[in-house]
């Protein structure tokens, strides 16, 4: 599988430093929010996002590790990926890799994205049962992580494409819009635990 990536540098060139570095990583819900969530942030913020559509959670994290090594409590990952582990039935393994991403990971501040709803097959369907259960969990399993935080996607209809299994582009402009929100409310009051769920 190839990764995208799309990174977005500062607009003011002779400033060389940021105060923030955000990675975005995920499978192919993550496409194009990084834009989007850089247009909603200042020059103090640079956005870099990876996306490998297709690929597991493990493979996700794995890939990045070299880049999430040099991020300081001043950064963020933006993790969203699982749709792949949920619908593969694979959701035991993939909330496995995020806990021990999550215990791993302590030197910078981590945001997961819940996994969005399947409007491609009925509410009733396996796959969007496992997906509710597999959020479920995830909020469970990282609440006692203080520099994590959680965020579902909204489920309306009307934010996701016509054949139902990504968002269009006004759901992607509102998630980074909410993001990009939280992601300055982090950084203004760093020791206040946000969850959206």
């Amino acid at each position: 599988m190839s990764t995208k990536h799309n990174c977005h540098n500062l607009k003011n060139n002779t400033q060389t430093t940021v105060d923030h570095k955000i990675k975005i990583l995920g499978d192919s819900h993550a496409r194009g929010p990084s834009s989007n969530v850089k247009n909603n942030l200042d020059d103090n913020y640079s956005v870099c996002g990876f996306v490998k559509p297709g690929v597991n959670i493990g493979t996700q994290i794995s890939s990045m590790a070299a880049d999430i090594n040099l991020l300081m409590k001043n950064d963020l990952i933006i993790f969203w990926g699982g749709s792949n582990d949920v619908s593969k039935n694979n959701s035991q393994e993939g909330l496995k890799h995020l806990v021990n991403f999550v215990q791993s990971i302590n030197h910078t501040n981590i945001f997961l994205m819940c996994v969005p709803a399947q409007h491609d097959l009925p509410e009733c369907s396996f796959v969007n049962k496992e997906i509710k259960v597999f959020n479920r969990k995830l909020l469970k399993l990282t609440k006692p992580y203080k520099h994590v935080l959680i965020m579902t996607t909204d489920t309306d209809r009307k934010f996701v494409t016509k054949h139902g299994l990504h968002m269009n582009n006004l759901g992607k402009e509102k998630i980074a819009s909410k993001v990009s929100s939280i992601i300055k409310n982090i950084f203004q009051k760093q020791n206040m635990k946000i969850s959206l769920f």
